[in-house]
């Protein structure tokens, strides 16, 4: 479960500096920090992931600590150095999030690697310099007024400014973060900016700049620049948009913005949320939404946890037999009920894909409406495993004492179950 650190050499000779943490038998998380950060990751961020069977990886992008420099780069390019540190790693299937200046990075893996991303989410990711109908710099602080400006006059003229702005984050400690990002963060962010989070961005700046500004320098000019790829066009994964309207680095516009051209894109723009605030609070919630776009179990993906369950729960067990449907190459769902209904086997709906969450109980199968959360971890066990449903849960049917009007008895508390399929 410790950091490790690796080396990851590219076809042109780049090198890449990469960071793991979690599980080694993790599904990989791909995680793109913000502009700028240095390589870490944040303990309650990266436990939240591995509390979920994931293994958080990180690299920094070229010009960031030891990350080689690679002028001119665009934001496509990430996908292919994403690739090579996943190859490194033995990896195969990923999923990936993107926060503030990560976001563009995470839509680029969606766009270009659609066969081994598998969902990818921005948090209070920035949109095109030149999205239509988008007034970019509206509703920034400032400070990031100055900055994109810069940015967009050029390079010599962004080099000055981020030579200055990095005077006052080099050497930053915790207690300073929020006082010097000034007009970037309103009441939401400078509630959330301090103790333990505020030391992790205070570690972050100062190692994103230890070795000068060249990261920071092709992060701005890549945002304001042609991307590579193209957002109308939509993308073969799902991709979910999560956006405060707090936010003065990257405004409420920006996650509207992407939500609207995206298509399919799933959004989730929250009252009272800033930029840092995502992170440093709604991280577990972001994580649960990305399995479930992505069909992945929940506790452990791939790997199915059996921890939690009490001994005396009315259990079933559910599998997917391949070929076993009523129709050609449909499998079925077949499941058995511990309290001794008796086992059946139900078609499996061509509407139904591997991984999908789905409700059943004596009637059969239905889809279901996505992921249990957090309050049922503790009674949840994933495919092939017992899994239970704990009182109270909205989508678990109540008994009322009395039978339906069609004569049939009520689904008793313990005899609704949500299962993900394999």
């Amino acid at each position: 479960m410790s950091d490790e650190r690796h080396t990851v050499r590219q076809a042109d000779g780049r090198l890449l500096d990469v960071l793991t943490t979690g599980p080694e038998d993790g599904f990989p998380l791909l995680f793109h920090n913000g502009t700028p950060c240095g390589l870490l990751g944040f303990a309650s961020m990266t436990n939240e992931a591995s509390s979920r069977g994931l293994r958080t990886v990180m690299y920094g992008r070229p010009g960031y600590g030891d990350s080689t420099p690679c002028p001119g780069r665009r934001v496509v390019d990430a996908a292919a150095d994403v690739a090579a540190v996943l190859d490194a790693l033995g990896a195969g299937p990923f999923v990936t999030v993107g926060w503030s200046g990560g976001g563009p990075h995470a839509l680029a893996c969606a766009a270009r690697l659609p066969g081994r991303c598998l969902a990818a989410a921005t948090m209070a990711g920035v949109a095109p310099y030149h999205a239509e109908g988008l007034d970019w710099l509206a509703g920034m602080g400032p400070e990031n007024i100055e900055e994109f400006g810069a940015a967009v006059a050029g390079e010599p003229a962004l080099a000055g400014y981020l030579a200055a702005a990095a005077d006052g984050l080099a050497q930053i400690s915790g207690e300073e973060v929020a006082a010097e990002l000034g007009g970037l963060v309103e009441v939401a962010d400078k509630a959330a900016i301090t103790g333990e989070f505020a030391d992790y961005l205070a570690a972050s700046f100062r190692a994103a700049l230890s070795g000068g500004v060249a990261g920071w320098r092709d992060d701005d000019i890549a945002f304001v620049s042609d991307w590579g790829f193209s957002l109308s066009e939509g993308f073969a994964v799902p991709v979910a948009v999560w956006q405060g309207d707090q936010d003065r680095m990257v405004p409420a516009a920006h996650g509207e913005w992407l939500a609207r051209r995206i298509p399919g894109a799933h959004a989730h723009m929250l009252r009272g949320e800033g930029h840092v605030t995502l992170a440093a609070q709604l991280y577990g919630s972001i994580l649960d939404d990305l399995l479930d776009l992505a069909g992945l179990p929940p506790d452990r993906p791939g790997n199915g946890s059996t921890s939690g369950l009490s001994a005396g729960a009315a259990v079933r067990t559910l599998r997917v037999a391949p070929g076993g449907g009523r129709r050609a190459g449909v499998p079925a769902a077949r499941h058995g009920w511990a309290c001794g209904w008796a086992k059946r086997t139900w078609p499996r709906p061509a509407a139904f894909r591997p991984g999908q969450h789905v409700a059943a109980d004596h009637d059969g199968l239905a889809p279901g409406p996505g992921r249990l959360g957090p309050e049922v971890g503790p009674r949840l066990r994933v495919v092939g495993v017992p899994l239970g449903t704990p009182e109270g849960h909205p989508h678990r049917d109540a008994d009322d004492g009395q039978d339906d009007q069609d004569g049939q008895r009520d689904v008793e508390p313990d005899e609704r179950r949500h299962v993900f399929l394999r």
